[in-house]
């Protein structure tokens, strides 16, 4: 297990540069690009979060915020503050890692502010890699985000991106491996707490959470574009081979070993997936084609997928994303996938259409919002739908008739 982390000390630093790794199996910090986890988990500060910065805490402008960002039990301080004291706007974040409050030798990072109207405020900052002092030693982490003002809301939001890095040997074969810190707290051994139960995903203890830590294995084509993620805690497969993999305790080696797992077949007719499959026992992140992939044997549901379909002539394709709301109580068809068996699973096409009707003013109220649900083979709602060449489908047109056949109304929806 890796120790909760007490940080205390920043600086920053610009293109990070670590020694060579001794041995096979050698882990050694690094920074991450945000949101490079599968469930990349953001801290935020809004109205009440924010205070006046006190005074001698290292902040110049007199009207400088302070912010609390919380995960878990760590807090960390944020202040919004400006280069010079007579600045008439924000330019900069100062972050204090130790959740101290102390901004005098904190992390700098400019901001890069959009012009809004009204009084209005909004910048962004990042990415900046800077370098984080705890137990003695240097993790490095990317920070990004953006921060909000107007007359009577504030809000901040950051993604923090840091990891672990090595070489892993995987039978005969040897790959780059990275974990990421996925929710923000500063450990790497977070497994996710959310299976499949009834259709529904749920927590086994509390409620259910798959901000969990991310393992990246690169097979080849770097970490970027590496489609082999995984849970940290779950089976990962590389070659058609499904693989435990362990950090140890102190957080400095990784290991892997095959899994013990008894497996299934699965089959989805689509060219180009990518899909998380939420089962009772496994949380797998799977990418695949139409040729069948060997899975641990386990009752799933589909959640969270997407479905690219390149068009013959070039160009960006059509998209189609679906099942998102799985992971959040909305329960789903379960697939059964026994030991030795294959299993078809239909996600995607065909798509079904239907409209539900509401009256926000309730029963007597004369005003009817008419509402398109789009559902797939598999009952699950559609999230996102881009035709080749990334435009929207065309918006659906609604009429109305009345007892007699007659059409009274129509008009065409709108995007929203």
């Amino acid at each position: 297990m890796v120790r909760k982390a007490i940080f205390a000390g920043v600086a920053v630093v610009v293109g990070v540069a670590l020694p060579l790794l001794a041995d096979v199996g050698d882990l050694k910090p690094v920074a991450c690009p945000a949101g490079s986890a599968l469930m990349p988990g953001s801290l935020y500060a809004s109205v009440r979060a924010f205070a006046q910065a006190p005074e001698g805490c290292g902040t110049v402008n007199p009207h400088a915020v302070v912010a609390t960002l919380r995960t878990g039990e760590l807090a960390i301080k944020v202040a919004v503050d400006s280069s010079k004291p007579d600045a008439g706007a924000s330019d900069l974040i100062r972050v204090d890692f130790s959740g101290a409050g102390k901004f005098a030798d904190a992390v700098v990072v400019p901001l890069r502010i959009h012009p809004q109207g009204g009084g209005n405020f909004y910048a962004e900052f990042g990415p900046a890699t800077v370098s984080i002092r705890r137990d003695g030693k240097t993790i490095p982490a990317s920070i990004e985000g953006s921060y909000t003002r107007s007359s009577n809301y504030r809000y901040l939001h950051m993604y923090v991106g840091t990891g672990l890095e090595g070489q892993c040997a995987f039978g005969d074969k040897t790959c780059p491996v990275r974990i990421i810190d996925g929710n923000n707290n500063f450990r790497f051994d977070d497994k996710p707490k959310a299976f499949q139960q009834g259709g529904q995903v749920r927590g086994r203890e509390g409620r259910p959470d798959l901000s969990a830590d991310t393992l990246i294995v690169d097979a080849g084509a770097g970490f970027e574009k590496s489609a082999a993620k995984s849970f940290y805690g779950q089976p990962a497969l590389l070659d058609g081979v499904w693989y435990e993999v362990r950090l140890s305790e102190d957080g400095a080696k990784i290991s892997a070993r095959p899994a013990q797992a008894k497996t299934g077949t699965i089959r989805i007719s689509q060219k180009h997936w990518t899909a998380k499959f939420i089962g009772t026992k496994y949380a797998l992140v799977l990418s695949g084609t139409e040729e069948p992939v060997a899975v641990p044997a386990d009752s799933y549901v589909v959640a969270d997928y997407q479905i690219t379909f390149p068009p013959e002539g070039g160009g960006p394709p059509a998209t189609l994303m679906a099942g998102r709301m799985l992971l959040y109580g909305q329960a789903g068809k379960v697939f059964e996938v026994p030991a030795g068996q294959t299993v078809t699973i239909p996600i995607g096409p065909p798509l079904t259409a239907s409209v539900r009707a509401s009256r926000p003013g309730g029963p007597g109220g004369r005003t009817v919002i008419f509402s398109l649900e789009l559902t797939d083979a598999a009952g699950a709602s559609v999230d996102y739908l881009a035709l080749a060449g990334g435009n929207r489908p065309p918006e659906p047109r609604v009429e109305i008739f009345d007892k007699d056949g007659k059409s009274i109304h129509s008009g065409k929806m709108e995007y929203g």
